[in-house]
């Protein structure tokens, strides 16, 4: 069943459409051909050229680039390919890092056995954000594998690895992985974010050096325009000027239900975000997390892709992120802690599985519900507002995890009377025993 509905509502509309990826595609074409990648006409042009929709008109308001040139510098190599043949190969490669995302996932979580693994890769291919990355063509499905790989090589005690794969994912898409970058220096991986940051502004110098040498010098101020009318307070964000806010996953959404100045709104959900980063970064730094608990260790990158949600705009596909807080979930409530907080973070992730994400949006717009109702300013905050307010509760979550963390992980490391080493443990779990919340202690495990 799984599978079916990856197939259909991920593999399928991704064969056929990928509709986020035409633009990605168009934009790094232009860019290889040495155009301007933020002209919507010239865009169109390449695409055409490139076999893409032939009969589509052009259409500034969908056709706008949102991308840095760094995205369409990392994405060229896939516009040496007719448009035919890029959408099943950027499929392909997306159910591919699919795999590599879950085969990171079980390693962090020291999982092997065959139910835990089913486990696993039932609840993430589950995940709506992911066969919605996959049916659009998103870069999204690129960032979380290149996330989780950094989570395992830093826990295995690399740093250049996972310093390249945040660099490149935060130059491919900043939005979704731009704020895993600054985890680094949190956790005290200094080496690492160096090499992030030398390898996101290496693509970023390719990318703007060859728009420059050709003489496009109003790329900057195009790019600035379309973004900013996708931003929480833009023409197309989530006020209510635009008909799909509701769609837009941002701390704002909710916010404009009552109040309808934009600076305001603006200003209330960054002192939230900043208060939650500050919560996050003085308990990472002042007690640091235990490594040999996978729990532990993935509290703060979860606590961290929950709140990369909320400051700016996103949509549905992005929450894809939120997979690392299924994990941490896995893990505690494999090593047996069942308190609030994993209520909280489990039903929180539990609007984000099929089909709990598209029958709540479908009773958010439906329009054979009474007008009273629907244009009462507290559905709009609540209910047409769930997505964003499930994001806010994983967050909750995991922050009130995160300052209780040492206790627990204390407790949790400290084995019983009787329980031996955490070899002895292995050991038993070869003959078919326990060895506590993991299948097998994590090898090479250092602090994360």
């Amino acid at each position: 069943m799984v599978l079916c509905l990856l197939a259909g509502r991920g593999m399928w509309r991704a064969y056929t459409n990928s509709v986020d990826l035409k633009m990605i595609y168009a934009c790094a074409s232009t860019w290889l051909e040495g155009g301007d990648p933020y002209d919507s006409r010239v865009i169109l042009d390449a695409f055409h050229r490139r076999g893409g929709d032939p009969d589509r008109e052009f259409d500034p308001d969908r056709f706008v680039s949102l991308y840095p040139p760094a995205t369409y510098a990392l994405m060229s190599p896939l516009a040496y390919v007719s448009w035919s043949v890029a959408r099943p190969l950027w499929l392909f490669l997306n159910l591919a890092l699919v795999g590599a995302t879950l085969v990171a996932a079980a390693r962090f979580l020291g999982w092997r056995r065959p139910q835990r693994l089913a486990l696993l890769i039932g609840l993430v291919l589950l995940f709506g954000p992911l066969q919605t990355s996959i049916s659009q063509g998103q870069l999204t499905v690129l960032c979380l594998a290149a996330v989780m790989w950094s989570l395992l090589w830093l826990r295995e005690g690399q740093m250049v690895l996972p310093g390249l794969a945040l660099g490149l994912a935060a130059a491919l898409k900043p939005q979704t992985a731009g704020l895993f970058v600054l985890m680094l220096p949190l956790l005290g991986r200094w080496r690492a974010f160096t090499v992030a940051t030398a390898a996101g502004l290496f693509a970023l110098g390719i990318g703007v050096a060859r728009l420059e040498a050709l003489g496009h010098s109003h790329w900057l101020a195009q790019l600035l325009e379309n973004v900013t009318l996708y931003q929480p307070w833009g023409e197309r964000g989530a006020m209510r000027t635009n008909d799909g806010w509701y769609l837009v996953l941002a701390l704002h959404t909710p916010f404009y239900s009552f109040i309808s100045n934009p600076a305001v709104v603006s200003c209330l959900v960054y002192v939230v975000c900043a208060s939650a980063l500050v919560a996050i970064a003085a308990r990472a730094r002042i007690r640091p997390i235990a490594a040999l608990d996978p729990a532990a260790a993935l509290v703060v990158p979860a606590a961290i892709a929950a709140l990369t949600l909320l400051p700016m705009y996103h949509r549905f596909y992005d929450a894809i992120v939120l997979i690392i807080p299924l994990l941490w979930l896995l893990a505690r409530l494999s090593a047996g802690l069942r308190s609030w907080k994993e209520i909280v973070v489990g039903l929180g992730l539990l609007v984000f599985l099929l089909p709990n994400s598209v029958a709540m949006i479908g009773v958010a717009v439906n329009p054979r519900l009474p007008q009273w109702l629907t244009d009462h300013r507290t559905w709009e905050f609540v209910v047409m507002s769930h997505q964003v307010w499930a994001v806010v509760a994983v967050l909750f979550g995991l922050l009130a995890a995160l300052w209780e963390q040492p206790r627990a992980a204390a407790a949790q490391q400290t084995p019983p009377t009787g329980a031996g080493t955490p070899a002895d443990a292995a050991g038993r779990e070869k003959q078919g025993g326990t060895a506590g919340e993991t299948d097998v202690p994590h090898r090479a495990a250092q602090p994360l």
